[in-house]
C-alpha cells in the first residue's frame, strides 16, 4: 500500500476540494482536523504541537495550508516532528517571491523548500470563494449588498478554488510543479465583480472602496490582531497597486480543461446571495 498523503486544513477552501478529489481518485490520504469524526480523518492542531507527529505517521508528502497568524515557528517546528516528510505542496499567495525573506508567508516558503525536501510552491490569485458561503465577504453581501476591499479600480485576475485543488492534487500524486502562479484567465475589478454576483442574485451589489487608511483604522479599531492587520494590508496594498491583474498563460495546459470562470461561480451560488435579499 503507497504511503497516505496528509492534507492539512482539510476542512478549508482548497483542503476541502483537495481531499474530495483524492478521494475520487482512490489514493490514500489522510483529512487533518481538530475534530476527526470520518475514516480517513486524524487528529490534527496547529495550536497543540503534540497532534503532529501523529499526523503525519508514515506519510512522505503533505498539502500543507499554514496556520493563519505567525506561521514560520509551526511549521518549522513540524518539520523538526516530522522530519520524514520528503515531499510538500504548500498553499502559498500570488507574489510572495518578490517578498523580503521577512515576511512571514514568503519564509514560509523557504522553510519549505529548505533540507532537501522536494515542494511544490502554489501561489493563486484571490480566490472566487472569498465572496461565497464559505468567505469572508459573503456575509457582507447578503446583509448590506456591499463589498469593501480598497482596491480602487484595479483588477485581478481571480481563481476558482476548485482549479487551485486540482493542480495541488497533480503535485501531490506524483508531479514537482516546482513554483507554480495561478491566476484566472479574466482580470475583474471589484466593482465588476459585485456587478456579476448582483445579477446574479437579483440585487444591487457594489463595490465599497475605502481608501486604505481608512481600512486599516477600521481593522484596528475591530481589535483585529495586529499580525492580521498587517497581512490583510499587504494583501488590498498589492491589489490596489495591481499586482494581481496577471492571469496565467498555461493554467488550461495545467488543469487539462478550460479553468473556471466567474460566470459559473456566481451561478452556481446565486441563492446565497438571495438570501437576506430586500
Amino acid at each position: 500500500m503507497s504511503a497516505p498523503i496528509l492534507v492539512l486544513g482539510a476542512t478549508g477552501k482548497t483542503g476541502a476540494p483537495v481531499v474530495a478529489e483524492l478521494a475520487r481518485r482512490g489514493a490514500a490520504h489522510r483529512a487533518a482536523k481538530r475534530r476527526p469524526l470520518g475514516e480517513h480523518d486524524v487528529l490534527f492542531d496547529w495550536d497543540d504541537p503534540e497532534t503532529w507527529a501523529a499526523a503525519a505517521a508514515e506519510v512522505e508528502t503533505v498539502y500543507l495550508v499554514k496556520p493563519p497568524l505567525g506561521p514560520v515557528v509551526p511549521v518549522t517546528e513540524f518539520f523538526q516532528r516530522a522530519p520524514w516528510v520528503s515531499r510538500v505542496v504548500l498553499l502559498s499567495e500570488l507574489g510572495r517571491e518578490t517578498k523580503p525573506a521577512t515576511d512571514p508567508e514568503r519564509a514560509v516558503e523557504l522553510v519549505v523548500s529548505a533540507e532537501g525536501r522536494r515542494a511544490t510552491i502554489l501561489r493563486p490569485n484571490w480566490f472566487f470563494d472569498n465572496f461565497g458561503p464559505h468567505g469572508g465577504w459573503g456575509p457582507a453581501i447578503r446583509d448590506s449588498d456591499t463589498i469593501r476591499i480598497p482596491s480602487g479600480d484595479a483588477p485581478l485576475a481571480w481563481i476558482d478554488v476548485r482549479d487551485v485543488a486540482e493542480v495541488a492534487v497533480r503535485a501531490l500524486l506524483g508531479e514537482d510543479l516546482g513554483e507554480v502562479d495561478l491566476s484566472g484567465p479574466e482580470p475583474l475589478t471589484v466593482a465588476e465583480l459585485a456587478a456579476a454576483i448582483g445579477e446574479a442574485a437579483g440585487r444591487e451589489v457594489t463595490h465599497d472602496d475605502p481608501t486604505l487608511s481608512a481600512y486599516r483604522e477600521e481593522l484596528e479599531v475591530a481589535g483585529t490582531d495586529p499580525r492580521r492587520v498587517e497581512y490583510l494590508m499587504d494583501l488590498v496594498t498589492d491589489a490596489a497597486r495591481r499586482q494581481f491583474a496577471r492571469t496565467t498563460p498555461d493554467l488550461d495546459a495545467l488543469l487539462g480543461h478550460p479553468p473556471r470562470q466567474l460566470g459559473e461561480y456566481v451561478t452556481e451560488h446565486a441563492a446565497y446571495w438571495r438570501e437576506n435579499a430586500a
